[in-house]
């Protein structure tokens, strides 16, 4: 049904907000009452997106904003992820684990990446270039 297909698409972009006076917890608290998770707890997906719990995000620079919405993206459990510049604001190190994180996620549901980035793009199997479209 059209009301549910929420369920089954994650969407993540630069510009989507965050909740500045949660904490990483609770943010993820918010969003995992509305989806599910394929991390089983809290900690375990704490322990894999590096951040500070407690911390306001507020307080967070662009590159940890992005890192969590990234994160809760490709944690929940939907058969379509659509990401939009994913690598944006994020540094080499954090790009190479989500691009690891992502191929290891690749075969379990349809990942759309729209992109300037050309490491964004390295996992990808086919890539439509709008150019090409003119």
């Amino acid at each position: 049904p059209v009301e549910s297909i929420y369920k089954e698409i994650s969407f993540m972009a630069p510009y989507i907000d965050l909740i500045d006076d949660f904490t990483v917890s609770e943010n993820m608290k918010f969003h995992f009452s509305h989806k599910k998770s394929y991390i089983s707890s809290e900690s375990e997906m704490l322990d894999l997106m590096k951040l500070p719990k407690h911390k306001k995000i507020r307080n967070f620079s662009s590159g940890m904003r992005q890192k969590l919405k990234l994160s809760l993206c490709l944690f929940t459990e939907s058969t379509v992820l659509l990401l939009d510049e994913p690598g944006s604001f994020l540094d080499i190190e954090t790009k190479n684990y989500f691009r690891d994180l992502l191929q290891s996620l690749q075969n379990k549901r349809m990942v759309i990446i729209a992109s300037n980035e050309k490491n964004d793009l390295e996992s990808c199997t086919e890539i439509i270039n709008i150019e090409d479209y003119k």
